[in-house]
């Protein structure tokens, strides 16, 4: 790392930085950073399907859902590279992408991630739980379902509570 300028030039740094921290570089609002850096990886680099997550990730948080979805489908060419958590991440990713993309509506998307909670044993069941509520709470119309949600969700907090004092 250059201490002048923060650019990195060694091609195993930057892929070490990626695949370390690239979650929290595009988080904190630097996707674009993300994507530059790799853009000068070597190609065999870039195309490792842990680099692939990350650069699917950059590219959903940029709003270019295509470009996120070419990211997954590259990511899950290589999937035994991948770990369980990963391969769920990114099935989540590319049903909210079709969902952004205007593929799949808001119900549609609810009831596809609460398919992806059931068959989840991993951490992202929670998320798809939650994420499945919040989706359902947007779009209801009828104010007594509303309710029920709003119940489900306060019941999943206090479940959640529960479980972080564990």
């Amino acid at each position: 790392i250059d201490p002048s300028s923060l650019e990195i030039a060694d091609p195993n740094r930057i892929e070490e930085l990626l695949l370390g921290s690239g979650f929290s570089l595009i988080n904190s609002g630097q996707p674009k950073k993300v994507v530059e850096l790799a853009n000068q990886l070597p190609q065999t680099t870039r195309d490792k399907a842990g680099v692939r997550v990350v650069l699917a990730y950059g590219d959903y948080m940029m709003g270019r859902y295509d470009g996120a979805l070419g990211q997954i489908v590259e990511a899950m060419l290589n999937a035994q590279e991948l770990t369980a958590t990963e391969q769920a991440f990114l099935s989540h990713l590319r049903l909210v992408c079709d969902y952004h993309r205007g593929h799949i509506t808001s119900k549609m998307l609810a009831v596809q991630q609460q398919a992806l909670a059931d068959a989840d044993t991993g951490a992202f069941k929670y998320y798809y739980l939650v994420e499945g509520l919040r989706q359902q709470l947007m779009t209801e119309g009828d104010q007594q379902r509303w309710l029920v949600l709003l119940d489900e969700l306060r019941e999943f907090s206090k479940f959640a509570k529960a479980f972080i004092k564990c």
